[in-house]
This record gives C-alpha cells, sequence and structure tokens, in this order.
C-alpha cells in the first residue's frame, strides 16, 4: 500500500461491477420522475460566491462561543487538583480527618494531597504502568498505591518514604484491613495476596483460574468476600486462610467438602451470579453482603450462612436476559444506607434503583441521562451521591427518590469519587492569605476524572424546602406572636392604670405579662434554632442568645407569681412580712437577671464551638455555601449539650414541677377550707348549699386540672423530643411537625398568665374599666 491513492481508493474488479450510470443522462427516480441534474463544478462555483462565509461563520461562532462559556462557567467544585497529566482512575481520603487524598492516575503516578487547599504533600513515584488502585491504611498513616502491572507500594505518610514494595499479576483491587496494618489484594490470576506492612509477611488466598474482579473484608475484619469473573463468590477466613462457602451461579446441587481444620460448603444453584462480579457492599454489621454483576442483577447473602436471601432486579426475573442485554445493563455498583433499611444499585444504563431492604421491592427508579459509574451512601443520612459517564454528581434522596442537586465541573467522565465520614473546613475565597471556614455537617465528595483532575464538591443540600420551611414558621409563629401581644395589652394597661393594683403582687403579675410579652416576640425566633442558617458566630449567638433569655425570663417571672398566689393562700398572714414583698424591686429584679446571666454564658465561653465535629448529621438550612467568615449557624454552634441538659433539667423540669407542687398544694389547702366551710353549714342545717359547695369544688379541681394539662403537656411532649433526638446526637425530625409541635408548647405556655388574669377579678375589672374609657 506505498500508492496512496490506492490506499485511499478501493479499485474493484469488473466481476464487482453492480451498475453503470451514464454521468450526462438524467437520472429517473423510482416514481419516474426526473431526478436534478448532476452539478457542474462552474454552477457550484457561481452558487458559492453569493454566499457570505464571513458573516454565516461569525453568527454560528458567536453561538457556540455562547455556549463553550456556559459550560466553562458551571464549575461548581471548591477546588481542582491538576497534577495529573492522564485520566485519574481512582481516588481516597484518610479516614482519620478526610483531609487528605491520594489520587493515581494514567500517567503513571499517585499523589497525596491536602483537600483543603489542594497542596501536594508528596508523589508516589516509581511505578510502570497507570495507577489504578490507591487507599489510606485505617488509622491514616500509611498509604498504599498500585498500578496494572501488580507494583504496589507503601508510603508511610508523615515521613513521605516508601516503606515497602512487591509487584504481583495484573492488580484488580487493593484494599486495607479494617483495624490493622494489613492489606490485601486481588489478582487477575484469580489469587489474593495479603501481607502484614511493613514486615512483608505474606498469605495467599488461592482463588479459581480467572480474574478476582473485586473484594470487601467484612467489619469483624476476620472474614473477607471476594468475587470472581465466573460469577462465583468466596468467603474466606482470613486467619486459617481457608474458603468458609462458595456461591456459584450454575446448577442445583450442594456439596460439603472436607477441608483442612474446617468444613468447606460449596453452595451451587440458580440463585448465584450467572455473570463476572462488578461491586460489592456489606452492611454496618457484615451481616449481609450485597453483590452486583454483569448479569444485571444484585443479590443479597447472609454471610453467616452463605445463603443468597434476596435478587433484586430491575425486571424482576432471573433468567430470560440475552448475554448482550446483561452486558448493556450490568450493575457498576451497590450500597447500604446506615440509617434506614433501603440499599441502592447503580446499572450501566444509568439507572439508580433503591430497593426496600425489608421487603426486597424497588422502591424508586431514578434515571440518569448516561451511565452510572459508582454510589455512595451518606454516612448519617438517606441520601445517596452517584458519579456518571456525563462527569456529574448527583444527590438523591433514598427517601422519596427526588433528586437534590447537580454538580458539573469536569469536562469528561467522572471514574471514582468518595464521600468525606467527618467535618472537615474549606478556605474562604479571599485574594489575602488563605482563611479557613468550617463546612460543619457537610458531605464533601472528592471526584477522579478523566479530564486529568481531581474535583472537590461539597455536597451541601440546597435549600429547596427552606422557602416552605420559612413560609410555615411564619404563618403559624406570627398569628400566634400577635395574639399573644394583643392578648396581654388591655391586662398590662389596665394594671398601669390602676392604683389599687399597684402593690407587690400587681408588679408581680405585671412582669409576668410583660415576659409573656417577650416570649410573643421570641416565638418567630425559637423555631428557627433547630435549623440551619450561614451567620457569622457573633450573629449566631444573638439569635440564640435573646429569644432564650426572653423564655427564660418568662418562666421565671411565672413561677414568681405562682409562688405569690401559693403564698396568699397557704400562709396569707406571714405573706406581707416575707422578703420577697418588702423587697419586691429587687425580688422582680433577680426574675429577670438571672435568666440574662444563665442565657448570655455561651457568650462568655460556654458554647458549642469545640462539639462541631460531634455530629455529622448536615441540618436544614445548611446547604447552601455561605459568605467567607460566616459558619452554619445551629443551636449546637451555640448551646453545648452539657449547657442544653443543665437548662432542661436542672432549671425547666423543676420549675414546672415546682408549678404543678404549689397548684396541687394549693388545691389541697382549698379542700381543707372546704372542709370546714362545709362543716359550719351542717351545724346551720343547709344541705343543699353543702351539696353545691362540693360541685363547685370539683368543677374547680377539674378545671384547673384540665388547665393545667392543656397548658404544658404540649411543651413537655415537645421537650421530650428534643431531649431524645439530642440523645440520638445526628437524628433530625421533620420539620414540620417540630415547627407546629413547638408553636403549640409555647401557645400553651403563654396562655397561662391570661387564665390566670381571667380568674382574678381585680384584673379583669382594670382591663374593662380601661376599654371603657
Amino acid at each position: 500500500m506505498d500508492d496512496p491513492e490506492h490506499g485511499a481508493v478501493q479499485i474493484h474488479g469488473d466481476e464487482e461491477i453492480i451498475e453503470v450510470i451514464e454521468l450526462n443522462e438524467t437520472e429517473q427516480t423510482p416514481g419516474g420522475c426526473p431526478a436534478a441534474p448532476l452539478r457542474q463544478p462552474d454552477d457550484l462555483a457561481e452558487e458559492f460566491d453569493d454566499v457570505d462565509f464571513a458573516e454565516a461563520g461569525n453568527v454560528d461562532d458567536e453561538g457556540w462561543e455562547t455556549e463553550d462559556e456556559m459550560d466553562a462557567e458551571q464549575d461548581d467544585s471548591e477546588l481542582t487538583f491538576s497534577r495529573h497529566t492522564g485520566s485519574v482512575f481512582c481516588i481516597s481520603l484518610d479516614p482519620l480527618t478526610n483531609n487528605l487524598a491520594v489520587t493515581g492516575g494514567e500517567d503513571d503516578k499517585a499523589f497525596v494531597w491536602r483537600v483543603t487547599d489542594g497542596e501536594l504533600l508528596f508523589e508516589c513515584t516509581g511505578h510502570k504502568d497507570s495507577v489504578t488502585c490507591a487507599v489510606f491504611s485505617h488509622d491514616s498513616k500509611l498509604v498504599a498505591s498500585g498500578d496494572m502491572s501488580g507494583l504496589i507500594k507503601v508510603w508511610r505518610v508523615e515521613t513521605k518514604e516508601e516503606i515497602w514494595s512487591f509487584e504481583i499479576g495484573d492488580l484488580e483491587w487493593l484494599q486495607w484491613h479494617p483495624h490493622a496494618p494489613v492489606l490485601l489484594a486481588g489478582a487477575a490470576d484469580g489469587n489474593v495476596w495479603m501481607w502484614k506492612i511493613p514486615s512483608g509477611e505474606c498469605k495467599m488466598l488461592q482463588g479459581p483460574n480467572c480474574q478476582a474482579t473485586s473484594g470487601k473484608i467484612l467489619p469483624d475484619g476476620r472474614r473477607a468476600v471476594v468475587g470472581y469473573e465466573d460469577g462465583t463468590l468466596r468467603l474466606w477466613d482470613l486467619k486459617q486462610g481457608n474458603t468458609i462457602y462458595v456461591i456459584k451461579g450454575e446448577g442445583s446441587t450442594i456439596h460439603v467438602i472436607k477441608g483442612v481444620g474446617s468444613t468447606i460448603y460449596i453452595i451451587k444453584g440458580q440463585d448465584g451470579h450467572q455473570g463476572a462480579l462488578t461491586s460489592m457492599e456489606c452492611n454496618k454489621d457484615g451481616t449481609l453482603v450485597l453483590t452486583g454483576s454483569v448479569d444485571g442483577q444484585a443479590k443479597l447473602i447472609n454471610t453467616s450462612t452463605g445463603k443468597v436471601v434476596g435478587c433484586l432486579s430491575l425486571d424482576n426475573s432471573d433468567t430470560g436476559n440475552t448475554a448482550e442485554e446483561q452486558d448493556s445493563n450490568s450493575v457498576e455498583s451497590v450500597g447500604f444506607c446506615n440509617v434506614l433499611p433501603l440499599v441502592a444499585v447503580a446499572y450501566l444504563d444509568g439507572t439508580l434503583a433503591i430497593y426496600d431492604l425489608s421487603t426486597q421491592s424497588l422502591r424508586h427508579s431514578c434515571k440518569h441521562e448516561v451511565g452510572i459509574v459508582h454510589l455512595q451512601w451518606e454516612e448519617a443520612s438517606a441520601m445517596v451521591a452517584v458519579c456518571n459517564l456525563g462527569g456529574v454528581v448527583t444527590l438523591w434522596d433514598g427517601r422519596s427518590g427526588s433528586m437534590v442537586s447537580e454538580y458539573h465541573g469536569h469536562s469528561a467522565e467522572i471514574l471514582d469519587f468518595t464521600l468525606n465520614r467527618r467535618v472537615w473546613s474549606l478556605p474562604t475565597q479571599s485574594s489575602g492569605p488563605v482563611e479557613f471556614r468550617v463546612l460543619r455537617e457537610a458531605s464533601v465528595a472528592v471526584t477522579a476524572g478523566g479530564d486529568h483532575k481531581a474535583k472537590v464538591f461539597c455536597l451541601q443540600r440546597p435549600d429547596r424546602s427552606s422557602g416552605q420551611e420559612a413560609r410555615l414558621i411564619y404563618a403559624v409563629t406570627l398569628p400566634l406572636s400577635t395574639a399573644i401581644m394583643l392578648a396581654n395589652l388591655p391586662i398590662i394597661l389596665g394594671i398601669a392604670y390602676s392604683r389599687q393594683l399597684r402593690n407587690p403582687p400587681g408588679y408581680f403579675y405585671l412582669s409576668l405579662l410583660l415576659a409573656d410579652v417577650g416570649m410573643g416576640v421570641a416565638l418567630p425566633f425559637i423555631p428557627w434554632m433547630a435549623l440551619g442558617r450561614a451567620l457569622h458566630f457573633s450573629a449566631c449567638l444573638l439569635v440564640h442568645v435573646f429569644p432564650n433569655f426572653l423564655f427564660l425570663a418568662f418562666v421565671s417571672n411565672l413561677l414568681l407569681v405562682h409562688y405569690d398566689r401559693y403564698a396568699s393562700i397557704a400562709s396569707p398572714l406571714h405573706r406581707a412580712r416575707s422578703w420577697l414583698y418588702r423587697r419586691h424591686c429587687l425580688t422582680l429584679l433577680a426574675a429577670w437577671l438571672l435568666p440574662l446571666l444563665f442565657a448570655l454564658m455561651p457568650a462568655f465561653g460556654w458554647n458549642g464551638r469545640e462539639e462541631r465535629g460531634t455530629n455529622t448529621t448536615a441540618p436544614p438550612g445548611c446547604g447552601r455555601p455561605w459568605p467567607p467568615g460566616d459558619s452554619c449557624c445551629t443551636y449546637r454552634s451555640v448551646f453545648p449539650t452539657a449547657f442544653i441538659y443543665l437548662e432542661v433539667y436542672g432549671l425547666l423540669v423543676p420549675a414546672i414541677l415546682a408549678i404543678a407542687v404549689m397548684t396541687g398544694r394549693v388545691l389541697w389547702i382549698t379542700r381543707g377550707q372546704l372542709r370546714g366551710i362545709q362543716r359550719l353549714e351542717r351545724a346551720v342545717g343547709d344541705a343543699g348549699r353543702h351539696r353545691r359547695l362540693e360541685l363547685r369544688y370539683a368543677r374547680c379541681v377539674a378545671a384547673v386540672t384540665l388547665a393545667f394539662l392543656a397548658c404544658w403537656m404540649p411543651y413537655m411532649v415537645y421537650m421530650h423530643v428534643c431531649m431524645a433526638f439530642l440523645h440520638r446526637r445526628g437524628e433530625q425530625g421533620n420539620t414540620r411537625a417540630h415547627t407546629v409541635l413547638l408553636c403549640t408548647g409555647i401557645a400553651g405556655m403563654a396562655s397561662v398568665p391570661l387564665l390566670l388574669g381571667l380568674a382574678n377579678k381585680d384584673y379583669t375589672d382594670a382591663a374593662r374599666r380601661l376599654m371603657e374609657i
């Protein structure tokens, strides 16, 4: 093929001639109509002269430029690592801090770099082929990298030195032991290697003569599950080096083979996979393993019995698919949800299937336009993130099956990604020195792409529901707040204008009414404490401390008024001589000053900033990026756990119990006084009045009891629910239920002063006289 023309055009012989067409004749169409004659070069040239190529090209170029600019501008990543010169195949985060990442690529290199600012720590050199595996050890002290040729190297992160290397056959996967410096690797020849690092003590788990395509060490650290190209799944005892179970997909018999030192059960049946295994994952306790295969099915396997307990498939059929159909819709990734009985299965055709683990039924089918590469559930929520061949990371809500958000930035396919499992910080966007802002309770995805880049995405859930939450909060709290303030206003003005009520009991009750108005002012702020907002810490302190102070002041004044009522009945002669009455100004000052001092403790340093890393669940409202210097403002940022327990169980619960005891004591004293009246009535012989007094007392007890339960029980239930969520640390309640329950409880408490005022004729008469004026 030295002749260029001969290489460009194939010359056929006479026997290959199919039809001869005369160029100077008019071609007839099948319908008998003459076709358009062939254009001559001169005719085409004349037509081209009439075309303004510059103008047309500019118009077209403008359109393409706009589209390119749009693609270039859509980069949702927080940071881009660009040291690789080829496709980035693998990525891993250190499990201890999630601040370090290791990436391996087509350029035969692996890099260890810091996720917060992209700074390169060191390069893992010496590889002879593309680095396809790179992982950190359980304590983040070691990092292992392996290339396609089978060369595995281990580096010490602190000293940045290579401490061990070994070469096997073609490498398929690499994984560290979850509790020890032990490294496992699967090879193309079916063998699984296990080394103790850095001594290099070796053990080999010999498999079938086919690739060990995937592997997973179970959480107990004593067993490992390995999947092979022939569809076989083996459960290994790592200490003994023996196979516990072997599950195959062909045949229908069960064989029991006596092994050395243990029994090997080889289970064959239609329950097994019919194609190569592609992925596997286990649940938190290691009792179940979920496997995926090119046959388009996912299998649930009990690791204790070795039995297949479930088969998850989109078409709900184990057979009937051709090999071509199976390969075209193979399972690419699987995963368990940690907080709900859900599993996710990602398929090559772009389908993300979410199954109910308890019923093994398809719950949601989430469609993508391109194939999915990998999926991973968030550690402490029902959110699942996937990366696909379109270069996009998508976050889905596993409960509703709805897409939460998409994250763009890669110009090629994403080949691997991982989510962080701890809270960490990101640098602020500033031109000066690098400053770090804390991204509390936010998942971060680190991706490896075919565009030679690794990117960091902050998967903060956008507040698509924040508008609905805000409308709900305002719709419930604003009318309620207005009603509380307006209901108190007539009694406040009546007491202020009445000279008869200018005494210590009147001042105490007036202070309570003012505190009740403060509750109405604070009510719209209180539901936001359980949500998240992007605020500077000083502003975060203000919006939490101020409502808390008004609430505590209300409880303090309410306790004071109840004690006044109790003292007026229990010891009316000593009431006027008590210190509370003789120094009523100091009493009122203490009723307001002590709650203020307690509420200001977070501003004096006893706040929850040190507990930021203890909770890994993103609260509602922390889902959008915020300006530099701001942070996610929640009640956990302001109130430490000890402060919350002290306020609830040291102040609120004793105060409510004291009010209940004083109310019950008053009823008991009233009962005794009623007995005396009844004895007097019996002496004069008026039996009808005696029965009327009994009925009136019974009605009074029933009214007080029902009023107490109606006013206090909603808040007690709300407080119990909140403390239950706080105790579990990490679970979030329903925002709508939280808002309704909170407002109901606050409204019940705020109605207590009004009921006390309505029960006192002096206060109602003063308000009535004011209204008549």
